[in-house]
């Protein structure tokens, strides 16, 4: 995330809370409608064929079984359901008619439940026991299908309220279609028994949808529905924690009387982060419920791919990153920055160089190989530029998301892509190139899940990350980690809602000014570390060692037809 107070504006929200939305109704409308095996049309009329043919079967079945049986003389009538009838003329008399169909679901769950504890089904049971366990059975089956029927009613009529306000606030052109779904809906049942016989007679469920809105109607209520649910729930427990840690931190104040202890930024991360481990929600199932609404919108995609500049792309990075290099001329500390680094301080201004020279359509990935033998190589990662879902590159909000649930995001899978590319351009002559991975913000949540995933395959000695929610990433032992966290920058370093480790693994360093940005960071590892970290001493290039720095520039693959 790149902004200086690391928040994002009243526009971006909207965007998600109102154009996700729309993206899921599409998404889902494009999903059911690619099912395998025949138009929407046929498949919905072999289904109902299919149902109805198995009804007709099991009704017969148990009519078989009954005449076999000795009959009772009385011939009197136990109990009639009401027929349940229900025609849709039209989409918006859906949701009401589910309404009413409830309501008769529960007529006729009680009718038989009142043949079952009729007396005369018990006075059958003795004159033919074999016939009344068969008709108690058939009934009890009966209530439980009629009880599932009533809940999935319950269930879908509010979701296809808020399907259809979706669309007609958003969607002109699914609206036009909707106004055209005629759905018929025909289900009639009417059950009569006697002491002698059971008769059921059930007409099957018939829906006549167009094929070019059926299944894709469908399919929009449902990834609608799904990513609110998946929204709300994540919210719901962000705001619990939240308001769980303020309280905690209260109390802790008032008991010791000093509110600036510990009704902080720092303390109340520490207890929002105690009250969500020590509640049912897990921090890892918030992330996973985000990810799934981005995913749901269609935003959750990992597939990037190399890209040219054209001549007009790099002369605008050139621009660029000249823009940059004299902006850093107002910083005394860091105005002599090298693209080679020689210290913490130069591998941050490289991030910041990479995100200048980046743009809303390429993203910049950058390598360093200091030429040694073996050869060393340090991957510097960008931070967030794309906070829209129309995002062409992989450094966006959907890869935050990603990142942030341990999912594979576009942006981890550029890294490897462009690593891998540029090690096998050098005989490492050993099996496990030398890495050091580098990152602010969205870059080095990612330089840390990139130590997490590919540690198998790399020799990852250092990760450094500026400004970056990271206490929650199984790093593995054998890497070093530094972290770089300025005293305004208050929201992003702790999404995590957990500090930082304090142990010989994990250093972090705390600056006492400074926000959400690259330079700042640069700014402060000037002047608050003097020498890099043992792990990482043997990447930085000093005078006389030989390196290259190897620009890649990556975008989102597009969607294949």
């Amino acid at each position: 995330m790149s902004r200086d107070d690391g928040t994002i504006s009243g526009d971006i929200a909207l965007e998600i809370l109102v154009g996700h939305q729309i993206d899921a109704a599409a998404h889902g409308s494009q999903q059911f409608s690619q099912i395998v095996g025949g138009r929407p049309d046929q498949i919905l009329s072999d289904f109902s064929r299919n149902v109805g043919g198995l009804v007709q079967e099991t009704i017969q079945q148990v009519r078989d079984d009954l005449a076999a049986e000795p009959q009772p003389t009385d011939n009197s009538q136990i109990a009639n359901t009401a027929d349940i009838e229900l025609v849709f003329e039209d989409s918006s008399e859906l949701a009401r008619n589910l309404d009413r169909l409830s309501d008769q679901c529960v007529d006729a769950i009680r009718a038989l439940r009142a043949l079952l504890s009729s007396s005369a089904l018990r006075q059958s049971a003795v004159a033919c026991p074999t016939s009344a366990a068969r008709v108690q059975k058939r009934c009890e089956s009966l209530v439980a299908e009629l009880v599932a029927l009533q809940q999935r009613a319950r269930l879908l009529a509010p979701a296809w309220y808020s399907m259809l306000m979706t669309f007609q606030a958003t969607d002109s052109a699914l609206d036009r279609q909707l106004r055209h779904l005629r759905n018929h809906v025909t289900a009639a049942g009417t059950l009569t028994h006697s002491l002698w016989r059971l008769t059921t007679r059930t007409v099957s469920t018939t829906i006549r949808l167009p094929a070019s809105v059926g299944l894709s109607t469908i399919g929009a209520a449902s990834y609608v529905t799904l990513w609110r649910a998946s929204m709300m729930s994540a919210v719901a427990a962000v705001a619990g924690a939240a308001a769980g840690g303020a309280t905690v931190s209260a109390h802790k104040a008032i008991d010791a009387n000093d509110w600036q202890q510990f009704f902080t930024p720092d303390e109340l991360e520490k207890s929002a982060g105690e009250f969500l481990d020590n509640s049912p929600v897990e921090f890892d199932g918030i992330m996973r419920s985000l990810a799934l609404a981005w995913s749901l919108a269609g935003h959750g995609g990992a597939d990037v791919e190399k890209t040219r500049l054209s001549d007009r792309e790099r002369q605008a990075m050139t621009h660029a990153r000249t823009v940059f290099r004299d902006r850093l001329r107002q910083y005394p500390a860091i105005d002599r920055y090298f693209r080679r680094p020689a210290s913490v301080a130069d591998l941050m201004s490289n991030a910041a160089e990479i995100d200048a020279m980046g743009g809303p359509d390429t993203a910049v990935l950058r390598v360093i190989v200091k030429e040694a033998d073996p050869p060393h190589f340090t991957l510097v990662l960008p931070s967030t530029k794309h906070w829209y879902s129309s995002s062409p590159i992989p450094n966006d909000l959907a890869s935050n998301i990603s990142i942030m649930a341990g999912d594979e995001s576009a942006l981890l899978l550029a890294a490897k892509q462009v690593l891998d590319e540029t090690t096998n351009r050098y005989d490492t002559g050993i099996s496990k190139p030398h890495v050091a991975v580098v990152g602010f913000s969205q870059g080095g949540i990612t330089a840390a899940r990139f130590a997490e995933r590919y540690a198998d395959e790399f020799t990852i000695a250092q990760v450094v990350t500026a400004g970056a929610p990271v206490s929650r990433v199984s790093i593995p032992a054998s890497t070093s980690v530094l972290s770089l966290e300025n005293a305004n920058d208050n929201v992003v370093p702790r999404l995590d809602l957990r500090p930082n480790a304090d142990n010989a693994q994990h250093t972090t360093v705390y600056a006492d000014h400074g926000g959400h940005n690259a330079i700042d960071y640069a700014v402060n590892a000037a002047v608050l570390i003097a020498a890099a970290p043992p792990a990482l001493t043997a990447f930085m290039v000093q005078r006389g060692d030989r390196a290259s720095v190897h620009d890649h520039y990556v975008r989102r693959a597009k969607p294949k037809k």
